[in-house]
């Protein structure tokens, strides 16, 4: 699961870059707003979380708070 938080972090470093290159520059980008990258960072950020959470469920086979 570090892994995973690791990725998201990455998604939110690319992603806050981005807003502050296209901020600061006069690069021809998408333009997004700040609000909408906000967004987009939490909604793959869940995804990321959530598609792990769901991968170690399906490895192991049960649930991990069960007790053995």
């Amino acid at each position: 699961m570090e892994c995973l938080t690791v990725v998201a972090s990455g998604v939110f470093l690319v992603l806050f870059g981005y807003w502050y290159t296209d901020r600061y520059t006069e690069w021809p980008l998408w333009g997004l707003s700040f609000p909408v990258i906000v967004i987009i960072i939490i909604m793959i950020a869940a995804a990321i979380l959530l598609g792990g959470w769901v991968w170690d469920r399906k490895r192991k086979g049960k649930d991990p708070r069960e007790k053995a």
